[in-house]
Parts: C-alpha cells; sequence; structure tokens
C-alpha cells in the first residue's frame, strides 16, 4: 500500500530572487493491508528537499511557479553541477558530462 503522509514539518526555508529552497520533514505510516490480520502499521520519517522556480507569464498575467522535490543530500550534487557549468562558462567551453 501506499504510504500516506501524517505529519510534515518546516526545517528550514531560504529565498534568493525567484528560487526558494526548502527542507521538509515527513512522517508517513503504511497502513496494514485490509484482511491481513497479523500485519502491523509501520511508521517512517523522510526528508525531502523542495526547489520552487517562479516566473512570470505574460500572456495569463501571473506568476507561475515550477517545484522539483529531491533528497537533500541531492543539493549538493545540483551545487557542484552549477559550479561546473559556471567555470565552463568562464572558460568559454561548451558541452561536457559531468559525472
Amino acid at each position: 500500500m501506499k504510504p500516506e503522509i501524517v505529519a510534515k514539518e518546516l526545517l528550514g526555508r531560504e529565498r534568493r530572487s525567484c528560487f526558494q529552497v526548502s527542507i521538509w520533514k515527513f512522517k508517513k505510516v503504511i497502513p496494514v493491508q485490509p484482511g491481513d490480520d497479523y500485519g502491523v502499521e509501520r511508521e517512517f520519517d523522510e526528508t525531502r528537499a523542495c526547489i520552487r522556480f517562479s516566473k512570470w507569464n505574460r500572456a495569463a498575467n501571473q506568476w507561475v511557479p515550477e517545484t522539483l522535490w529531491c533528497p537533500p543530500h541531492q543539493l549538493e550534487n545540483l551545487r557542484q553541477v552549477l559550479k561546473l557549468l559556471a567555470d565552463r562558462q568562464e572558460k568559454g567551453i561548451a558541452g561536457g558530462d559531468a559525472q
């Protein structure tokens, strides 16, 4: 069965220009499957990062948010890729595949 979110807690939020990054802690429960007399409800915590980017849509005359969820440790990978791209741009090098 799909885990149900029973609680969520904001651990931190920062905003810069049109970007907002927040870290959330979710408490999830996997309920006992119907008909399973010996099953046990399982509970676990999950921490996720939310990256939001907002851009102005002139046609609709409103802000349109884009949202990306990922594990917090992936933010370090994003930082490294952005640094590689900035370094390449500074040196005038195009392309490349970051590992």
